[in-house]
């Protein structure tokens, strides 16, 4: 699980609060939503602290300026993903899950985290692509890849500015294996790799608890 913090920068001097713990429980339950499946009794009872967590947060969306556009979607996506859960659809109970946390880092990024939501949208791009796998769909697969490296190249000159060089490199290598799979359109390869994807990305996050 990607945990948000805040974070502090020279220029411009930005005011920093703490995520709202509404936000970082719909973080851990979506991630909890993929895992479960088809568990649906404990799925049924993460969904429904997701629908409780944004509607008490939803108040104070608005006085901490996250854009309307944002909300709407967030408020759509949870729908969804009730929905699909009520109907015991594993694939769109997994994909709305995920959805959901594509949108709650953006949401996030209203905080100026420390942790930057570039390391939770790597979390979500990989668990999309082992989703777009599942899907038989590797042609989401390469747009899902093409996203992920697009988030690595802003990211990875903050990691190496904090030093971060040997799990930068895990990484690249990580990414390299998956274009492979993909060039060859082994699915199950390319999954299996993005699963170790998932592990690094957790390493980079620790890179900003030093």
């Amino acid at each position: 699980m990607i945990v948000i913090l805040c974070l502090q920068v020279a220029f411009p001097a930005i005011a920093h609060t703490s995520i709202p713990e509404s936000l970082t429980l719909i973080e851990s339950k979506s991630e909890d939503v993929i895992d479960r499946v088809p568990d649906w009794a404990r799925v049924d009872r993460d969904v429904s602290a997701i629908a409780e967590a944004w509607k008490g947060y939803l108040p104070r969306a608005g006085r901490d300026g996250v854009a309307k556009d944002l909300v709407d979607r967030m408020s759509s996506t949870i729908a969804r993903l009730t929905s699909a859960s009520t109907k015991r659809q594993k694939t769109a109970t997994k994909q709305a899950a995920n959805n959901v946390s594509r949108i709650l880092f953006d949401i996030m990024d209203t905080y100026h985290p420390a942790i930057p939501s570039d390391i939770g949208r790597l979390d979500v791009l990989e668990r999309q692509i082992i989703l777009d796998v599942d899907k038989l769909n590797l042609d989401a697969a390469s747009r899902t890849m093409a996203d992920t490296l697009g988030v690595w190249s802003r990211l990875k000159p903050v990691i190496l500015d904090r030093g971060g060089a040997a799990v930068t490199g895990k990484f690249n290598r990580s990414l390299a294996i998956q274009g492979r799979a993909l060039r060859d359109g082994d699915g199950k390869a390319l999954a299996n790799e993005a699963r170790n994807g998932l592990e690094i990305v957790d390493e980079l996050e620790k890179v900003f608890e030093k």
